[in-house]
C-alpha cells in the first residue's frame, strides 16, 4: 500500500504589483519630506540608510510597509532646532578647513553664514538650515 503523495510546498507568492507601487509611493514621501525640509545625508545619516535599505527590499519585490511607515514617521518627526544646526555647522565649519575655496566662494560662504546666524538667533531654524546648505552645495563643487 503505497502513502500519500507528497506535495510540495506552495512558493510563496510575493507581494502583489499594486502594492509594491504603493509602498514605493510611500517611500517617495520619505523623500519628499526630507527634500522638503533641507535634510541633506549628511545631517541625518541613519534616516537615510534606513531608507536605502527600504529602497534595496522594494527592488528585490518585498514591500516592508511597516518599516516604510514608520521612516515616514521618523522624517516627520525630525527635529530642525538649535542642536541640529550648531552641529551642522560644525560638519561645515570643519569641511571649510580642508578645502581652499576661491575669494568669490568665500564671500559667498561669509553671507550664507551670516544669514543663517541671524536665523538662528531668531529661532528660524528652518531657514538657517536652508543657509546652511547653500554653504555645503558651494562646498561640494
Amino acid at each position: 500500500m503505497a502513502g500519500p503523495t507528497p506535495v510540495a510546498p506552495a512558493a510563496e507568492a510575493g507581494p502583489s504589483p499594486a502594492a509594491l507601487d504603493a509602498a514605493r509611493a510611500r517611500l517617495v514621501e520619505v523623500d519628499r519630506i526630507l527634500v522638503q525640509r533641507g535634510v541633506l545625508a549628511a545631517d541625518a545619516p541613519r534616516l537615510h540608510a534606513a531608507r536605502r535599505a527600504l529602497q534595496e527590499r522594494l527592488a528585490r519585490g518585498e514591500a516592508p510597509v511597516a518599516e516604510i511607515d514608520a521612516l515616514v514617521a521618523q522624517a516627520q518627526a525630525f527635529t530642525i532646532d538649535r542642536a541640529f544646526i550648531t552641529a551642522k555647522l560644525e560638519r561645515l565649519n570643519a569641511a571649510m578647513a580642508q578645502r581652499d575655496l576661491a575669494p568669490e566662494a568665500q564671500q559667498r560662504v561669509r553671507r550664507h553664514g551670516q544669514e543663517a546666524l541671524s536665523h538662528t538667533l531668531t529661532g528660524r531654524y528652518d531657514q538657517a538650515n536652508r543657509e546652511l546648505n547653500a554653504i555645503a552645495r558651494l562646498l561640494e563643487r
